[in-house]
């Protein structure tokens, strides 16, 4: 009965994420709120803001200009500063638009300083982000990274909305076409681009790099690092033999991939699939019926080794909070080794090797990190 009662509750949920129950059409008063022209130069300081393009629509009917979550049919481009403190209420970071061009000159210029040698860190989020969701991810990536290197957000039409799954996978696919553009835009200003995606936002990553491939082979592989955090794509499409993956480790990028048996929303895309997905290291999906025997313990992350991949498992570092979509964002020593992986550094203590019979992969472990550099701190 309790296992007939958990399969009805899946169902339940999935049907709701199915047909995008509760998730309303845009707000009248939003299509026709007068939003400000973008100024023609900015006024905040560069050096400091986040930048952000962004196809989704602007909610101007209050003085503080927020992102609504629906499509707007043209790219914004902002440049947002956080709130002084040491917690900023992200909910209060001041975004301002600027004309492209004096936002494309000032992006360039800080990636041209001296000091910063060429380089760029580019974020495209996921699934039921908001704006200042994502921005918050940013955050801890530019902390992680280096503060002074120019940090880029890809914002798409994400709904914020749990049950709005099948709405932001048609946004991100309508947006796909913006991401490729401004992602070939970037190969031309910086030759050091990291880019990190985040759930859905893997998909948009997996296709931009792909497109450089084919329209700027020349410049491809100044997207040197390229990092997907439980990623919602089909596992098997990207790690086969001839699969994605072999666009992705092209002109030496380095691969890293971040994988859970726990995480709920990723758990929920393989029912909702009927085939496993490269954030997930669970068999019970997995599209060899041979290792679904094995469960969610058989580390079906792992893959044939290949130059520049790393695939990590994060299961066993607990951060607060379900569904567990953003442990290595909010643990500890997930935060240790996603700071390695953006300094392209794979050799970590605490990375213990899971690899067999042929596949190679990786489990973060706590008692491996615990046993070389004790408790984990931020500091």
């Amino acid at each position: 009965m309790q296992r007939l009662t958990t399969r009805l509750s899946c169902v339940l949920t999935l049907s709701l994420l199915l047909t995008a129950c509760g998730v309303p059409s845009p707000n009248p008063s939003i299509l026709v709120a007068p939003c400000p022209a973008p100024q023609a130069a900015p006024t905040v300081d560069a050096a400091e803001a986040f930048f952000v393009m962004s196809d989704t629509l602007r909610d101007c009917r209050k003085p503080l200009i927020r992102f609504a979550g629906y499509r707007g049919g043209q790219q914004n481009f902002g440049m947002t500063l956080l709130p002084k403190g040491d917690e900023p209420a992200l909910d209060a970071a001041v975004t301002t638009f600027v004309e492209k061009a004096a936002w494309s000159g000032a992006l360039r210029d800080q990636i041209d300083r001296p000091e910063n040698k060429g380089r760029l860190l580019v974020f495209i989020h996921g699934y039921n982000n908001s704006y200042e969701e994502a921005l918050e991810r940013a955050a801890i990536l530019r902390d992680l990274y280096d503060v002074d290197v120019p940090t880029l957000i890809i914002h798409w039409p994400s709904r914020g909305r749990l049950e709005g799954y099948i709405n932001d996978t048609a946004s991100l696919a309508a947006s796909q076409r913006y991401i490729d553009v401004s992602m070939g835009e970037l190969v031309d200003m910086a030759d050091d681009i990291t880019l990190v995606t985040h759930s859905l936002g893997g998909r948009a990553g997996i296709a931009a790099i792909q497109k450089l491939n084919f329209v700027k082979p020349d410049k491809a592989g100044h997207v040197r690092r390229f990092i997907m955090a439980a990623p919602d794509v089909d596992r098997y499409r990207v790690l086969r033999d001839g699969g994605e993956i072999e666009d992705l480790v092209r002109d030496s990028r380095q691969v890293t991939i971040y994988a859970s048996q726990r995480d709920e929303a990723i758990r929920a895309s393989a029912f909702l699939h009927g085939y496993s997905r490269l954030g997930s290291s669970n068999c019970s999906y997995d599209v060899d019926y041979a290792r679904r025997g094995v469960g969610k313990f058989g580390n079906c992350h792992r893959s044939p080794p290949r130059d520049g991949l790393a695939l990590v498992e994060t299961s066993e570092v607990k951060s607060d909070g379900r569904p567990y979509h953003s442990d290595v964002f909010d643990s500890c020593i997930g935060r240790k080794d996603l700071k390695a992986a953006l300094a392209g550094d794979d050799a970590q203590a605490w990375r213990r090797d899971v690899s067999e019979d042929g596949l190679s992969g990786f489990v973060l472990s706590v008692a491996d990190y615990e046993a070389e550099y004790g408790p984990c701190t931020d500091d």
